[in-house]
């Protein structure tokens, strides 16, 4: 019975790591200077600067990021 709960508890917990973790990733851009970092954007930011680009003052500029 108790092994049973303990299995129960790893499998909880398993499942709620993996359900709370964030998707993020590295980010950069293109500038006449070269690559500038923009650096780790996650989850509704990382989908919306992918979707729509990213805003650097009054300009917008396509971002390229990769997953970590």
């Amino acid at each position: 019975m108790k092994s049973k709960h303990l299995i129960l508890g790893a499998i909880f917990l398993g499942s709620f790591a993996f359900i709370s973790c964030n998707k993020c990733k590295d980010c950069h851009y293109e500038s006449t200077s070269g690559e500038v970092e923009i650096g780790e954007l996650c989850d509704d930011d990382l989908k919306d600067a992918e979707a729509n680009g990213y805003s650097i003052g009054d300009s917008v500029v396509t971002i390229h990021c990769e997953e970590h």
